[in-house]
């Protein structure tokens, strides 16, 4: 996976409550590939955000494919 297609991938992670990408939310900060993994340098919309599972799966599912 290559940085650009891991930031497309990011772009179909939704928030649930909000229904906008968190990549146009602003809530991802950098993307780093190598050949083993995949970083993502992020925030969410509040802190102790209830969602914060959801959005977590959503960023791996997202990533792994």
């Amino acid at each position: 996976m290559t940085e650009r297609e891991a930031w497309e991938a990011l772009a179909g992670v939704v928030d649930p409550e909000l229904g906008i990408d968190i990549v146009e939310l602003g809530l991802v900060y950098a993307v780093e590939v190598d050949a083993h993994a995949v970083s993502v340098t992020m925030t969410l919309t509040t802190s102790g955000c209830p969602l914060h599972d959801v959005i977590g799966d959503g960023v791996e599912r997202a990533l792994a494919r």
